[in-house]
């Protein structure tokens, strides 16, 4: 890999720099004044790298959603049956209300809640994470009922969908709440889900 120019590698800290106020504050609503505070850079040393706020906005998101991608993967493969995996991906949601890996947490849930018709690049770009995580939960499952761990007539279309809104509506009740039981309970609930999809 060839190493990043200047001015990459000051579009790479700009990213990086607000990435967490993005996600925090909201990927429409954070204000240039924030982002210029948060970078140290005035408005024409941002524009330099990103055409608009709108453009870096974003761009902070892909970013945002590549840190949580490359975090699953750790959780997921770490485990050793597809059951195990696809409990470490919703399991994340706990860690995720905590701030982890990412202040703020989930972008996903973050931009589509905020993304309307005044942004379509950036609800696009939500609908678009959101079906690669989607793609992600079915081959798990897939993947367990190929291996006998799952029965073989699960509807994986339909029990992707389940997963993933509990998941997600996990994450959301925990910062509602600001608390954690919320989500714990959804996980145990989705603990019980999964033990009905095994063979008899």
């Amino acid at each position: 890999m060839a190493p990043m120019g200047k001015g990459d590698e000051t579009r790479q800290r700009i990213l990086r720099q607000t990435s967490g106020l993005f996600n925090t504050k909201g990927y429409y609503s954070t204000t240039l004044s924030e982002i210029m505070q948060a970078t140290g850079l005035k408005k024409g040393g941002l524009y330099n790298h990103f055409a608009s706020k709108e453009d870096l906005a974003l761009e902070v998101f892909h970013y945002n959603v590549g840190l949580m991608a490359d975090w699953f993967h750790d959780q997921v493969v770490r485990q050793t049956t597809w059951t195990a995996k696809l409990r470490a991906l919703y399991r994340v949601g706990l860690a995720v209300s905590q701030d982890e890996p990412l202040r703020g947490g989930c972008p996903i849930l973050n931009a589509s809640i905020e993304a309307d018709d005044s942004y379509p690049p950036l609800k696009q770009a939500a609908v678009h994470a959101m079906q690669r995580l989607r793609t992600l939960v079915i081959s798990l499952l897939e993947g367990g009922m190929a291996a006998g761990e799952f029965r073989a007539d699960c509807d994986v279309e339909q029990v992707a969908s389940f997963v993933l809104a509990a998941a997600e509506g996990s994450i959301f009740l925990a910062k509602l709440h600001d608390s954690l039981y919320p989500a714990e309970q959804v996980v145990a609930q989705l603990d019980g889900y999964l033990e009905s999809l095994r063979p008899r």
